[in-house]
């Protein structure tokens, strides 16, 4: 499903239009596009409406063919998300939490930790080949540790040590979102990435040390 031009093609539409508006004395501006911090805050149902809204204003003055958008520059995806975007820039699944959340005990971590390591590769699917879940850490234990191939290729949002600024950062979202739904009543906030052989060089400067 088409949503709205990718930011670098909106903002050259956008700029256009504002040219055109100002050469035939346009009383109204065309509406600002959702692109930098307006993008990573806003939903596809957002962008979506902003779009439509830009469309409508082109026809409206006569300037219809300004906003053309070719296949490649579209940003589409297959279920617009419609949800709430969090503090972060990412979809946030569960209402914000400002209170304390207590650390669970040791034999609900475990649990949890055993619930994962079994379906792993119904929850992390294609990562699966290359991962898999070590430990819960942290003082709540609310943080993953997943073992990598050193081998193992760029996961689908960029990299396994830092999120990418474009949509598919939401791929990273959606696993940590199944994982929870596994794991619950335990709840994780981060994923750490370990590749196999920096464990084994720490493991080793341990012993030398």
């Amino acid at each position: 499903m088409n949503i709205c031009p990718n930011p670098g093609r909106w903002n050259e539409i956008y700029e256009v239009l504002l040219a055109a508006c100002k050469h035939r004395n346009i009383g109204s501006l065309p509406p600002v596009p959702l692109i930098l911090n307006g993008w990573l805050y806003s939903n596809d149902a957002d962008k979506a409406d902003r779009w439509k809204r830009t469309e409508s204003w082109a026809q409206e003055n006569g300037l219809s063919e300004l906003v053309a958008v070719s296949v490649e520059d579209w940003y589409a995806v297959e279920y617009p998300f419609r949800g709430t975007v969090g503090p972060l820039g990412g979809p946030m699944y569960l209402p914000w939490k400002f209170e304390p959340v207590p650390a669970p005990d040791a034999a609900t971590v475990k649990t949890a930790l055993t619930r994962i390591m079994q379906i792993w590769a119904d929850v992390a699917g294609e990562l699966s080949r290359y991962t898999r879940p070590s430990q819960l850490t942290g003082a709540k234990c609310r943080r993953l540790v997943v073992l990598r191939s050193a081998s193992a290729p760029p996961p689908p949002w960029g990299d396994w040590n830092r999120l990418a600024d474009d949509d598919s950062r939401r791929k990273f979202t959606k696993l940590r979102q199944s994982i929870n739904a596994a794991i619950a009543p335990v709840e994780i906030d981060h994923i750490d990435f370990v590749s196999v052989s920096d464990l084994q060089k720490q493991v080793l400067r341990g012993i030398r040390g």
